[in-house]
C-alpha cells in the first residue's frame, strides 16, 4: 500500500481505538476547579489488545460553559510520553516522539471524521496540566 495509506492505518490503530485504563484514583481539585488523578495507573488494554502495565500518569477534567476538557499525560519511562487533550471534538496529541508529532501535521486531518478532528497539541497544554499537581 501507499506510504500514506500506511501512515494513516497507524494513527487509526493507536489513536482511533479505545484504551482501558484502571486503580487510577480521582480527587476534587477545589482551587482548579476539575477532578484530578495523580499516580500510577494500570493500562488494561489498547483497541482490544492487552497490555497490562502500570505508568505514571496525569489526568484531569474540567467542566467549562465552553466545553469539558479531559486532559491525559502518561510518562512510559523518563524519556517517552504522550499527552492528550480532548475537547469540543478535537483530539490534541504531544508526544516526547517527534516522528508521530510530525505524522499529526501531515495525516491527522485524514484520520478526522465527522465524530473527532485529530490535531498536534503543544507543550503550553501539557505545563498546564503539570502544573496543577505540583
Amino acid at each position: 500500500p501507499p506510504p500514506v495509506l500506511v501512515a494513516q492505518s497507524k494513527i487509526k490503530n493507536v489513536l482511533g481505538s479505545q484504551f482501558l485504563i484502571s486503580n487510577s484514583q480521582w480527587y476534587f481539585d477545589h482551587r482548579h476547579r476539575s477532578l484530578m488523578s495523580n499516580g500510577e495507573i494500570s493500562l488494561a488494554a489498547i483497541g482490544g489488545k492487552n497490555v497490562n502495565r502500570s505508568y505514571k500518569c496525569v489526568m484531569g477534567l474540567e467542566r467549562r460553559r465552553s466545553g469539558d476538557k479531559l486532559d491525559i499525560y502518561i510518562e512510559f519511562n523518563e524519556y517517552e510520553w504522550i499527552y492528550m487533550n480532548y475537547v469540543r471534538g478535537i483530539l490534541y496529541i504531544f508526544s516526547s516522539d517527534n516522528d508521530l508529532n510530525e505524522l499529526i501535521v501531515n495525516q491527522g486531518g485524514k484520520v478526522s471524521d465527522t465524530t473527532f478532528k485529530l490535531r498536534k497539541g503543544t507543550p503550553r497544554g501539557m505545563y498546564k496540566l503539570l502544573d496543577k499537581v505540583d
